[in-house]
């Protein structure tokens, strides 16, 4: 029988995630995508404090105001066609007036500081080594938010500014939490606007400083989100027309290894008891007098009940 793919086997964590478990993922889509569907599942995961962020030096930066005890200012905040929005933040994030977003993202940085004491897991997803330096703040930006080339002068990290910076944020994020479980993992997404060639070297870079992050610190760990893309499945089977970015049977693919990976045995009836809830919901009939209507109730109060027993109420 001829063999598709690797099938690479992630060896299972010491660290499970249980159904009560706080779970926090930051970084890039491809985390959201995992993040999201956890959430479809009725998983208890926190929202992405700056939104969607692509380079390691922006997902480190809210964690930096934290262990400085600082706030984001105005100083932060750019105006583009008549919305405010923030560099260290990604375009969703915006708002009309100046100090009604200053407020939303420090009270976004509160929760986050907040949900550092209480979350049990960390996953940090890096997304590119390049990064956007604004001329006039002189500091790497999150998102560009379409302003003028010239406003910005852009460049690839190095791996020891990467493992420095996030060495500084571990120490910040453990202090905060010692018993914090924190996965790093990198996205299979190829940044082709960038170059073939230079997505290959700024995949490489995020790459190598995770491992130095990991050898320098013991309670960090590693899962091969951008392996099982590229190197497993290495297939554009596996990819949207634009070549670039994962198809839903990619990251179903991955998530299924990441539930493998990490959850608890007790943890995976209560995500497939889910699974099924939100099966039966995407088929509700539109005549509720109807036997298939009172049968599908049924089967959904069966499943609300076996999902309770799990959660012990």
């Amino acid at each position: 029988m001829h063999q598709y793919h690797l099938n690479i086997q992630v060896p299972k964590s010491l660290n499970n995630i249980t159904i009560d478990d706080e779970l926090l993922f930051i970084g890039s889509c491809f985390s959201e995508h995992i993040s999201n569907k956890l959430k479809d599942y009725n998983f208890n995961v926190m929202e992405q404090p700056n939104g969607i962020v692509f380079n390691p030096i922006s997902l480190a930066y809210p964690f930096k105001l934290i262990a400085q005890n600082l706030q984001y200012t105005t100083d932060d905040l750019v105006q583009v066609n008549n919305l405010w929005k923030s560099i260290h933040h990604h375009g969703s994030i915006h708002h009309s007036n100046q100090l009604d977003l200053l407020n939303k993202i420090n009270s976004n940085l509160q929760t986050l500081r907040n949900n550092l004491m209480t979350v049990k897991h960390l996953f940090i997803t890096f997304g590119s080594a390049f990064a956007y330096t604004h001329v006039v703040k002189e500091c790497i930006v999150a998102n560009c938010h379409k302003l003028p080339q010239q406003v910005f002068t852009k460049r690839i990290l190095t791996i020891n500014e990467i493992s420095n910076e996030w060495s500084k944020a571990l120490d910040c994020i453990l202090q905060i939490n010692p018993n914090l479980n924190i996965v790093f993992t990198v996205s299979p997404v190829k940044h082709l606007r960038d170059g073939v060639h230079e997505n290959n070297l700024s995949k490489s870079t995020l790459l190598l400083s995770i491992e130095s992050i990991i050898q320098s610190h013991k309670r960090v760990q590693y899962f091969p989100s951008y392996e099982l893309v590229n190197d497993d499945l290495r297939d554009y089977r596996f990819y949207n027309s634009d070549l670039a970015h994962p198809n839903q049977m990619a990251i179903d693919y991955v998530f299924d290894k990441f539930i493998e990976t990490y959850l608890d045995e007790k943890a995976i009836i209560y995500l497939n008891k889910n699974k099924q809830l939100h099966a039966l919901k995407q088929h509700i009939p539109r005549d509720i007098e109807s036997k298939e209507f009172s049968k599908l109730q049924e089967n959904i109060e069966k499943i609300n009940q076996e999902i309770s027993k799990l959660k012990g109420r």
